[in-house]
Order: C-alpha cells, then sequence, then structure tokens
C-alpha cells in the first residue's frame, strides 16, 4: 500500500486550517490498521516540513516544533504524528517504510497548492511576471517526481527489509535559491517575463506563512545506502514541467493566482 494522500501545498493547506491535522492522522491512521490486518506493507508519505528547522536535514536529526501554530506547522505536526504513529506500529507486526520527500516537482504538479515551479513555468510560458516571495533567497533542493517514483517502486521492499523506517527524497545537487529558479526557468524557456518580488500573502491571504526551513536541504544516507540516486537535474525538471504546459490547461490551477 502506498499512502501519499493528504492536502497538500503552502497555500492548498489553508482553508483546512483547524482540521488539517485530524484529516492527515486520521486517514492515516485507518490505513494503518488495514495494513496491520492484512499483513500488507505500507509506503507513508510523510513530509520534509517535520524538520522544522532550516540546514542540511538527515534522517536521525531531532525534529522541532515552533510556536506559531500557522497551518504549515498544524501540517508539519501533523505528518510528525503519523511518523510516530507508524513506527510504533512496527511493533504490532506493520511492514512500513515512510519517506520525507523535499519539493518534489514535475509534470501535472498544479500551481493550485502554491507550487513555485509550476506556478514559474506558466508565468514564462504566459509571458507574465514571475513572483518570487520575499527576497528570493530561500534555498531549496528541488527533486523529481520520476525519481520519486523510482523509489517507491524499486526500493521500497529494501527499505523495510533493511530495517529504514524513515528516508529522505530529494536532490541535493538541485540546490537553487528561489530568485536562481525564476531566472533559470526565464532563461530556459526564452521568456521575456521580468522577475518580480512581492509577498505570500498578498496573493494568498493573511494565513500564509513560508516554511521555517529557510534552507532546506536533504542529507541522503539512507536512501543512498539503499543504491537509489537521483537523476534528473534541474533543467531537465524544468524543460518537462515545460513539456507538459506548453500543450495542456492547468484545469485545477484555473482560479489560482497566476
Amino acid at each position: 500500500m502506498i499512502h501519499a494522500a493528504s492536502h497538500v501545498g503552502p497555500a492548498g493547506i489553508l482553508p483546512r486550517a483547524g482540521t488539517l491535522g485530524y484529516d492527515i492522522v486520521a486517514s492515516s491512521s485507518a490505513v494503518v490498521e488495514a495494513c496491520l490486518a492484512a499483513d500488507v506493507p505500507l509506503c507513508v508519505f510523510s513530509s520534509a516540513e517535520v524538520y522544522g528547522r532550516s540546514g542540511v536535514l538527515d534522517e536521525r536529526d531531532p525534529l522541532r516544533v515552533p510556536t506559531a501554530y500557522n497551518a504549515r506547522i498544524e501540517y508539519g505536526v501533523a505528518k510528525a504524528v503519523v511518523e510516530a504513529m507508524t513506527v510504533n506500529s512496527m511493533a504490532r507486526g506493520l511492514r512500513a517504510v515512510l519517506i520525507r520527500p523535499f519539493n518534489v516537482a514535475g509534470q501535472r504538479q498544479s500551481r493550485a497548492g502554491g507550487f513555485v515551479m509550476p506556478t514559474f513555468v506558466q508565468q514564462a510560458l504566459a509571458g507574465r511576471p514571475l513572483t518570487v516571495f520575499g527576497d528570493g533567497k530561500q534555498v531549496r533542493a528541488f527533486t523529481a517526481a520520476d525519481d520519486l517514483t523510482h523509489f517507491v517502486l524499486d526500493y521500497m521492499d529494501a527499505a523495510i527489509d533493511a530495517g529504514e523506517p524513515i528516508v529522505n527524497i530529494g536532490n541535493p545537487a538541485n540546490r537553487t535559491t528561489i530568485g536562481r529558479l525564476a531566472e533559470r526557468v526565464r532563461d530556459l524557456l526564452g521568456s521575456d517575463s521580468p522577475i518580480t518580488h512581492t509577498d505570500g500573502r498578498r496573493l494568498h491571504g493573511g494565513a500564509y506563512a513560508e516554511a521555517e526551513s529557510f534552507e532546506k536541504m536533504p542529507a541522503l544516507r539512507a536512501a543512498t545506502t539503499l543504491g537509489w540516486k537521483p537523476v534528473v537535474n534541474l533543467d531537465e525538471l524544468i524543460r518537462t514541467t515545460a513539456d507538459y504546459y506548453e500543450t495542456r490547461e492547468d484545469v485545477r490551477g484555473r482560479y489560482a493566482p497566476l
């Protein structure tokens, strides 16, 4: 069983504030119990948001819970509870692995949830300004959905057998600031779009909050020990996203800011 269902996205979670934590934990509890009853291995999608801090983040690092209980913190805390619930259920016979994805992007990802890669790509294709939040110095390492899928399909069983309950999935080689990402998208797509700086709250409302991880970089100790490694570089990720949206509408993002 692959449990990836969740409200998601820095803007997509905002309408769920107050019920977000319950939705994530309750749905995950049902999946854990069903897998225990059927003796089915389980792969749970957690999030790099559980770390609650900046830097190079390793699976064995302690987690930090900030005190500003906005929707983003509610999301991260709920994912951490799911992790604890899943790991503790291994003592009841559950066979499982939890993955912490870092800034996954690629074809079909909508800008509706506030995701930066499809937003920049669609803005560049439309000749609209690329809207960078804040000073654009936030550091991210973008991971291709194809690389994440490769781990789930080919390494999930190995992770369970190796007793690696929590695994970071990311691509440190794709490290970039958000400001440089905007420049790279514009250059690769040959766009004349200007790059503007704004506040995320102007577009998504006063409840919007930036991540606690100003610099979010994955350490890949567990995944690479298993033999997995990411292969899709940043330029390829930008191009494949653009190839998709050059001929398709972002239906879910139809009413999202562009």
